[in-house]
Order: structure tokens, then C-alpha cells, then sequence
């Protein structure tokens, strides 16, 4: 056991202030930087993705083209990584040649107190302006290029050609410049005005009853690093509709239904599967629910410290 852990983000006050047999944990990839400036002798870096670097644009401004390289650089200084994901680790060592030997993954998990089967609440749902006469959609996130939202709102647009009532709540501020305007404009185009909900900023405490209220998640993403929507609409008992790509196979198993992102036909088949069957949408809730159930706090701490344990093992 290490008889010391340290969460610090100040790397002057570390350097200062650490004792010699700690370890220092920085807990995410974003300050890794600070290990440019100084070296423990024993350090982690918990790396939630590569998202930054991976989709670092020529057109970005200096600066954060120099922040991101930088973190980059300090990353690889690490003296192990824990990932949250298999696809996380890949990709570190994919892209960054980090040694494989020295990542542990540690998967997340959510508060299964908090998120489970709730009774649906009148007042949440009308709140946020959830139909009980119509197949509602919810997608939890923001709006960068990579989350697909376009990909969501058309097939609503196709479903509605085929006089499907659909509601879609989406969740989330955009985090990115003018990305809501695009939206708009598509949703103006498509003339959906009347089935689509911008929540923006919505409560923590809020969010279990939203998955209890609506019938799917569609989490469509290019990239995640794990994806915590899905587990958590699982935990609830919501149906999920996710992509093939990245860490997001590893989360749902076979517990979702999972889609390819060559267009937006495969997305509307999948969501008129779920509005014309309750039997798949009562199985995908039980397959989620159990497999939600395997992602508890308790293993992620357990391969934290076997984390730890491996720099001291080095000491013996």
C-alpha cells in the first residue's frame, strides 16, 4: 500500500510540498502537463481520452495548440496511466506509443442508488416537456461534430414522414461555438420545430427521472471515451441506441441496440424497431439493467490500487 497519495494541480506547491515516497496522482490527462515542469519518483495520470489531440485542428489558435502538446508531452512522462476504457488504453498506445505494460483501466461506474427504476414523476416531465402521447428521445451531452446530433434529428424527420409523433429532449449546452445555430437552422429546414426540446444545463438530481420518462437514449457519438449516458439510461432501465465505435461496444455489451454512422437510415430503422415493439424495449430494459450492474465504484477502486501497487512492486 502507498503510504501517501497526493491530488494536487499546483505543480510548483507539489514539488514543494511532496513527500519522497508519494505517489502523485493528477487525475485527468488535461494536467498532465504539470510533469514537464517537475518528475516525482512515482506518478499517475488518469486519461479519460485522447478527444483534444485526436480532433486538434490546423486552424486552432497557438495556444491551444500548445496546451494540448503539452498535456500530450506530460503523458507520456507518466509512470502508468489508468485509462477508463480498453478503447482509452488502445489509443493511448496507438497514438502516443505509450508502453501497453504500464495502462490499467479502471471503468467508471454510476450511483446505483440514484440511478435505477423510479416511479415517473408528473412534474419532471412536464417540466421538460415530455409527451405521454409520443415516442420520446432523449440524447444527454453536447454538441460538437463528433456526437452526431444532425444524425438524431434526421430521422425524427424521417420518422415523421411515416406519422410517427416523436418528442426529442435534448440535454446538454452546445460546448462549441455556433454548433447550436446549425441545429436550429436544420430543425427550421426540417420543419421540427414541435418535437424537439433544448434542456440546456439540466439539475444532476433531475436526470434518473428523465431516463425513467422516456422511452430510448441515442447516443450516437464518432468518439467516446467511455460514455457515462449510456450507463447510465441502462442503470434506469431506458433503452439505448449507441454507435459501433470506440469505447462505447464495451459499455452497453449486448444490452443495446448498436448501429453503424454511414448515414442516418440505419439510426431510423433502429428507433421504428423500438416505437412498433414494447417486447424489445422491455428486453433492452432488462439487458440493461443487468448490465449496468457491472460497473460498481468498488472495481474501479480495486484496479486503482493494483494501479498504485504496481509502482511500489518495482521498489521490492
Amino acid at each position: 500500500m502507498p503510504s501517501k497519495l497526493s491530488y494536487i494541480y499546483d505543480p510548483f506547491f507539489v514539488k514543494k510540498n511532496i513527500r519522497k515516497d508519494s505517489i502523485v496522482h493528477l487525475t485527468s490527462q488535461t494536467v498532465a502537463y504539470m510533469l514537464n515542469f517537475f518528475k516525482p519518483r512515482k506518478t499517475v495520470v488518469t486519461c479519460y481520452d485522447l478527444i483534444p489531440y485526436v480532433y486538434l485542428h490546423e486552424e486552432a489558435s497557438l495556444l491551444r495548440r500548445f496546451m494540448i502538446k503539452s498535456w500530450v508531452k506530460g503523458l507520456k512522462k507518466a509512470d502508468r496511466i489508468l485509462a477508463i476504457s480498453e478503447y482509452t488504453k488502445r489509443d493511448v498506445i496507438k497514438r502516443l506509443g505509450y508502453p501497453k505494460e504500464k495502462i490499467f483501466v479502471a471503468y467508471p461506474a454510476v450511483d446505483h442508488s440514484r440511478y435505477k427504476k423510479l416511479k415517473k414523476d408528473k412534474e419532471i416531465a412536464k417540466k421538460y416537456n415530455i409527451s405521454s402521447d409520443s415516442f420520446n428521445i432523449i440524447y444527454v451531452g453536447n454538441e460538437e461534430p463528433r456526437m452526431n446530433v444532425e444524425l438524431i434529428i434526421q430521422s425524427i424527420a424521417e420518422l415523421k414522414k411515416q406519422n410517427k409523433k416523436i418528442r426529442f429532449i435534448k440535454v446538454g449546452t452546445p460546448n462549441s461555438e455556433g454548433r447550436r445555430q446549425v441545429l436550429l437552422k436544420l430543425i427550421r429546414n426540417l420543419n421540427l420545430k414541435n418535437e424537439i426540446v433544448f434542456t440546456d444545463h439540466v439539475d444532476e438530481k433531475d436526470i434518473p427521472q428523465l431516463y425513467n420518462l422516456v422511452d430510448v437514449l441515442v447516443y450516437p457519438l464518432a468518439y467516446a471515451g467511455f460514455g457515462l449516458p449510456p450507463l447510465e439510461a441502462m442503470a434506469c432501465g431506458c433503452p439505448v441506441i449507441t454507435s459501433n465505435t470506440s469505447s462505447l461496444p464495451e459499455v452497453v455489451g449486448n444490452a443495446a441496440i448498436i448501429i453503424k454512422l454511414t448515414n442516418s437510415k440505419e439510426l431510423t430503422n433502429a428507433l421504428l424497431n423500438l416505437i412498433e415493439n414494447q417486447d424489445i424495449r422491455k428486453e433492452l430494459s432488462k439487458k440493461g439493467i443487468n448490465q449496468s450492474k457491472k460497473f460498481t465504484w468498488e472495481k474501479c477502486a480495486e484496479q486503482t490500487l493494483k494501479c498504485y501497487e504496481s509502482l511500489n512492486k518495482n521498489e521490492k
